[in-house]
């Protein structure tokens, strides 16, 4: 049985070591085809991050900051790991809810594949927040593969 080939793969990074994962398995799947690109999105949170935020403190400016230079470090990462591999990539930076945001970018980068980390949650934590992998993996219109820490 062949292999299914996927040249154009998005994937959703943060700061963990189940993306860390992710962007493993996303490249060396990418690898096995010289026109293959991968595209690595972090999503910054908006409203959970103000949630987070000190209002006493005014301190929005400075937690959206420091979102940002996060977003960069981790894309800066997975575009040297890229590199290192010879695989063309891209990096976005999104905002707003990251399920969603994951799924637009790739139905417009015209992806045919969806690489999410699955991280270690409680059930409480997933019952209260969600979880971006569930929401990802019942929103997208291409395949989405799960990659585990």
């Amino acid at each position: 049985m062949q292999r299914p080939s996927f040249s154009r793969i998005v994937v959703a990074v943060d700061s963990s070591a189940a993306s860390e994962r992710a962007v493993q398995l996303a490249l060396s799947l990418a690898g096995r085809d010289t026109r293959s690109e991968v595209v690595f999105a972090h999503v910054i949170d908006v409203p959970r991050m103000i949630a987070r935020a000190d209002p006493l403190a005014n301190d929005y400016d400075l937690a959206l900051d420091a979102a940002r230079d996060q977003a960069r470090d981790v894309l800066d990462r997975c575009s040297a790991e890229a590199g290192r591999a010879g695989i063309s990539c891209r990096s976005s930076i999104r905002y707003g809810k990251p399920a969603d945001e994951v799924v637009a970018l790739a139905r417009v980068f015209g992806a045919d594949l969806i690489v999410v980390g699955n991280g270690s949650a409680t059930r409480v934590h997933r019952f209260l927040n969600g979880s971006v992998r569930d929401e990802i993996v019942r929103s997208a219109s291409v395949p989405v593969l799960v990659a585990h820490e």
